[in-house]
């Protein structure tokens, strides 16, 4: 074979090898590119698959992030609310401390219903029944009393008394109270009376204004008297013949809370009528309700100190003490009259106690009367130139908390035993020695039920004797209200 025909067979082949060998990369780069579109198609995939859950991911938080737009929104939607809810609670407590015979009360729980350590403020009707600024309020009490032996039983509406007030500005308010006695007004039998008529202007706390005709600060009673407040169908017979209730006094003064656990009044204010005295009833028969004279004036204080709230005690124990001193002159009489005869002031010292701990209440008044003018014959025949008197009295509350439930979901009952010592003749009178047949003690065993808060049911008994003989002795039953 030529050498010619050698090279190009093997031209040919290596031509033939080459062109294999091109085929083959074109293959392989074919099928390489297949493979690059397929991971390419799957990374778009994939890609797309991403960009979707971030879209959803982004929607779910821009929904959170709007529900928690909402959630401060309403958070401070509410706090605004509490905080609204809060300054009209003080506003109202501002208001309370502004009201008739306000004090600085401790809010007590529980039981406390008959004998409060400082009873609440008389509430009015629900204000949107009423014009803006007006209260309105009543109490009253209807008793049925048995006396022992021969007469003396009767059925007797003893009181009915309307409380009107009027708020004319934060600082300005007006409080009114009508009593209604003996259900009927005829020839001396029965009475109408303006118990209670003044302005207060409450300036701040510590001092505030009182003008018109309020309530002697002496005592617990005399302030606080609405039925709902005592134990006892009648009021203690030391509330009716050492320190009369109710009393009222017309004048000025000034009274406030000075700190949370020290409060005060005091007053300049008409004084009592000597030749009204008595020899049974003390000054009583001296109160002037019409248009008590000027013309010898007395004047009355009063402070209210709570230990435990100055000790910052943590304790279940409430416990309030009260003093009063009152120097009153009696040469007074009704639409501006007088004796003309001068005569000494009355002098009046008196305390009260009051201690309630769980279901148990305690309290105590006493008072002791200076009363020189009963040497003098233009009083009362009879007088004693010295008055003492006191009682001190318990109270449980039985009622079980498993019978609270419904129509008496609020309801309580009250025992109670009280001891008075009323002693009107402990001194000398103008005409020789004392009476002491006037001198008593009595002792009172009794039950209130109270079906709600504001009314209640009585019934109790008192033994009675005087220094010098038994008395009869009284069954009372009576029913009572308060709003």
């Amino acid at each position: 074979m030529s050498y010619h025909r050698i090279v190009s067979i093997r031209l040919v082949a290596v031509l033939l090898a080459i062109g294999s060998l091109a085929q083959l990369a074109t293959a392989q780069d074919s099928a390489k590119k297949s493979s690059v579109d397929d991971r390419i198609q799957k990374l778009e995939q994939t890609l797309e698959a991403v960009l979707t859950e971030l879209q959803e991911l982004k929607s779910e938080r821009n929904k959170l992030a709007e529900e928690a737009k909402q959630q401060r929104e309403q958070t401070e939607a509410l706090e605004e609310q509490q905080q609204a809810m809060l300054e009209e609670m003080a506003a109202q407590e501002e208001a309370l401390a502004s009201a008739p015979s306000s004090g600085p009360a401790i809010t007590l729980t529980g039981n406390n219903i008959a004998n409060p350590i400082a009873p609440p403020q008389r509430p009015g009707l629900t204000r949107n029944t009423l014009p803006a600024g007006l209260m309105l309020g009543a109490y009253g009490e209807h008793h049925f009393n048995f006396t022992e032996g021969a007469g003396g039983d009767q059925s007797d509406i003893h009181r009915f008394v309307g409380f009107m007030g009027y708020q004319f500005a934060d600082w300005v308010f007006l409080n009114t109270e009508t009593e209604i006695e003996h259900a009927f007004v005829n020839d001396g039998d029965g009475e109408i009376s303006l118990e209670q008529f003044f302005f207060d202007f409450s300036i701040a706390n510590p001092v505030n204004i009182r003008v018109g005709r309020t309530l002697h600060p002496a005592g617990i009673v005399n302030r606080y008297h609405e039925p709902t407040t005592f134990n006892g169908t009648e009021r203690p017979t030391y509330s009716q013949r050492i320190l009369p209730s109710t009393w009222s006094i017309d004048g000025i003064g000034v009274w406030g809370r000075v700190t949370d656990w020290l409060s005060y009044e005091s007053y300049v204010h008409a004084g009592l009528d000597g030749s009204g005295f008595s020899g049974a009833s003390g000054l009583r028969g001296g109160r002037m309700k019409e248009r008590p004279s000027l013309n010898d004036v007395g004047i009355s204080s009063r402070i209210d100190f709570y230990p435990l709230i100055a000790a910052e005690s943590d304790t279940e124990w409430k416990w309030r003490s009260g003093f009063s001193y009152s120097n009153i002159g009696v040469e007074n009489g009704d639409q501006g009259r007088n004796a003309g005869r001068p005569t000494e002031n009355v002098g009046i010292w008196a305390a009260d106690t009051q201690f309630s701990w769980r279901k148990w209440d305690f309290r105590t008044e006493a008072a002791y009367v200076d009363n020189p003018a009963a040497m003098n014959p233009m009083v009362g025949a009879g007088t004693s130139d010295e008055l003492f008197g006191a009682y001190v009295e318990l109270g449980y509350h039985f009622w079980p908390d498993s019978w609270k439930t419904g129509k008496l979901e609020n309801s309580d009952a009250v025992a109670f035993v009280r001891y008075e010592y009323i002693d009107p003749q402990s001194g000398k009178t103008l005409a020789g020695p004392a009476n002491r047949n006037l001198s008593l003690r009595e002792t009172t065993l009794g039950i209130g039920f109270y079906p709600m808060p504001r009314v209640v049911l009585k019934a109790d008994y008192t033994f009675v004797e005087s220094l010098a003989a038994d008395l009869a002795d009284r069954v009372a039953l009576g029913v009572g209200y308060a709003f």
